[in-house]
């Protein structure tokens, strides 16, 4: 999971360079950062499914191997979210060229959405069956995905309006990144909850492993 977080912070970096002017549109640079940002787009969503998969115990989570395994994939899905990107921006490749970017938008779009949905559906699984119905991941992952669709609305379907409304002082992106730091930080605080750091979640999980059930469970709290 620390690796989404740095994965993030990565991304941060190179938005804030895209969104400042610091690599302004039309400069020999600028398709090369926003490139970069699609495939740390990637990797975000990637690593994050990655950390979510590794809670059902297929791997090892935290040897070398699963590291390992990490690393390599992340790299793998930049270099051919990268190469997607940069050729359909220069159009260097025979169906890559920036009149048709369909394959961009199947990568950054579409894969990146079915990789957070199966995030999603394999939390939902943890905490209503692994967890036999943690009521405060449950609210944790609710959070997590309000935010992160009002972030995608506000963005996408009222930034426009926003920008006239307060006569262009600001648009709907500022908005926006708010409900996306909000969104990380209930992701932040669900793995928080689902890896038992806190004694007070235990009073809301019916079974908690290695303990057998709630009341050993409370019975252990009291001790």
């Amino acid at each position: 999971m620390i690796f989404f977080f740095w994965s993030l912070i990565s991304h941060t970096v190179i938005t804030l360079i895209i969104d400042t002017g610091v690599s302004p549109p039309g400069s020999r640079t600028y398709a090369y950062f926003v490139a970069y940002e699609v495939g740390n787009t990637a990797v975000v969503c990637w690593s994050l499914l990655f950390a979510g998969l590794s809670s059902f115990n297929f791997w090892d989570d935290g040897s070398f191997q699963t590291i390992f395994s990490l690393y390599i994939s992340s790299a793998f899905v930049f270099i051919v979210n990268y190469l997607v990107a940069i050729f359909t921006f220069k159009g260097w490749g025979g169906g890559l060229q920036n009149d048709n970017t369909i394959a961009l938008y199947v990568f950054y779009f579409v894969l990146n959405a079915i990789m957070l949905g199966l995030w999603l559906v394999s939390q939902l699984i943890i905490c209503c069956f692994t967890l036999v119905w943690n009521w405060w991941a449950l609210g944790a992952l609710f959070l997590t995905c309000f935010f992160f669709a009002a972030s995608q609305v506000l963005l996408y379907g009222f930034s426009e309006q926003i920008c006239l409304r307060l006569n262009h002082y600001v648009d709907g992106s500022l908005f926006s990144t708010l409900s996306t730091m909000f969104c990380f930080m209930m992701i932040y605080k669900f793995w928080d909850i689902i890896t038992f750091d806190d004694d007070e979640y235990y009073r809301f999980t019916a079974f908690v492993p290695a303990v057998a059930n709630k009341q050993e469970a409370s019975a252990l709290l009291k001790n």
